[in-house]
């Protein structure tokens, strides 16, 4: 989640893309560290298949506003029962697109403070 504690209001992509780190810049909005009980970086292991962020991905935030998104976190390779830590980290790399000049883009790296969860899997349907 993203909240805008400005004074002022800005322009925020807001598909969170997840993705590999080595992945394109423009394709990869958020990267999450995953870590295990014993201290081990889980790695991402899926690939997503996206270009730029286009002007229809971007909402306008004004103070006090906040967006956020659920993540699938199967592509990490979680285990049932088990502990991880999780950092996240925001950063919204995509120069190419065109916004109303009325607010900035939020541009700069957002981190989040780490939290600790136990992991279950969704129930099956």
């Amino acid at each position: 989640m993203v909240v805008n504690t400005s004074d002022g209001s800005a322009w925020v992509n807001k598909r969170f893309m997840w993705n590999a780190g080595h992945a394109p810049s423009y394709a990869r909005d958020i990267q999450l560290e995953i870590r295990s009980q014993d201290d081990r970086l889980l790695t991402y292991d899926c690939k997503a298949n996206a270009g730029p962020a286009g002007p229809f991905d971007y909402v306008f935030l004004m103070p006090g506003e906040f967006i956020g998104s659920d993540l699938d976190l199967t592509c990490a390779g979680l285990k049932e029962g088990e502990r991880y830590k999780v950092a996240a980290r925001f950063r919204d790399m995509n120069d190419s697109v065109q916004l109303q000049p009325v607010a900035p883009r939020l541009d700069w790296e957002l981190v989040s403070e780490p939290i600790e969860m136990t992991f279950t899997s969704p129930p099956r349907k």
